[in-house]
């Protein structure tokens, strides 16, 4: 069809929606080495590392091609430039990033990949058509989804037959992948540390009221949170993590 591939692909939505998985997944599935570099680690102290850093990235990856690169965090290597605070240290970083992907042109092989979950903070000459061509959009999963990601989470948990995935995916509006494999790893957790406590009894199993509970205790950390920061200028309080991203 004398169409050429994508020169580079962005990977846009909020964090724990399967942006670095698919990074993985395309890895594995077309069987080609993965170059993953988180944006902030570029960064150095010292005049001219930075840069030296992210010519040695791209080296690496002419060297491996045909490879993928993959980018994650890439707002925090090019933002975009009326939000730098300290253009010096941006600029110099983000001209040699333009340069580099303007370079792979000429080399056959390398997939370039980028993530972030703040897309419009990306500086826009990043995103012309000819260094990215495509923006792949990830959102957080509807009913249906969460439901599968309930069953694929769970296939090596024994459950009891009181597991409704549909039931609690629905209970789980606003919830990301990780956030969802995150609740059952806990409830897994709270099932084992019941049957070691004698109060479970044989055979083993991962019970509703396991999700239930779990479910429950981010809820009322999730409030607690919020009530925290009305009434303070910090963020204090004992929220669980995972709550934060409902």
């Amino acid at each position: 069809m004398g169409l050429a591939p994508p020169r580079g692909i962005l990977l846009a939505g909020p964090s724990g929606t399967g942006k670095t998985a698919m990074a993985r997944a395309l890895s594995g599935e077309k069987q080609l080495p993965l170059i993953a570099i988180d944006g902030p680690q570029l960064y150095s102290k010292w005049l001219g590392e930075s840069e030296r850093a992210l010519r040695e990235v791209f080296k690496k990856a002419r060297r491996a091609a045909p490879c993928i690169l993959f980018f994650d965090t890439i707002d925090a290597v090019a933002p975009k430039f009326a939000e730098q605070s300290g253009t010096d240290m941006y600029q110099p970083i983000l001209s040699q990033l333009l340069r580099e992907i303007d370079n792979l042109r000429d080399v056959k092989g390398v997939i370039l990949l980028t993530a972030t979950n703040r897309p419009e903070r990306i500086e826009p000459s990043l995103l012309r058509s000819g260094r990215f061509d495509y923006i792949v959009a990830f959102t957080k999963p509807e009913a249906a989804e969460r439901a599968e990601i309930l069953n694929v989470s769970c296939q090596r948990v024994p459950l009891a037959g009181d597991i409704d995935f549909v039931e609690l995916a629905g209970r789980m509006e606003g919830f990301t992948g990780a956030d969802i494999e995150s609740v059952c790893e806990k409830a897994t957790l709270l099932a084992i540390a019941g049957f070691q406590n004698g109060v479970r009894k044989a055979p083993f199993s991962v019970q509703r009221r396991d999700f239930a509970t779990v479910l429950e205790e981010d809820n009322d950390g999730a409030k607690q949170f919020k009530n925290d920061v009305r009434g303070a200028s910090g963020v204090t309080g004992d929220a669980r993590f995972g709550a934060l991203l409902k």
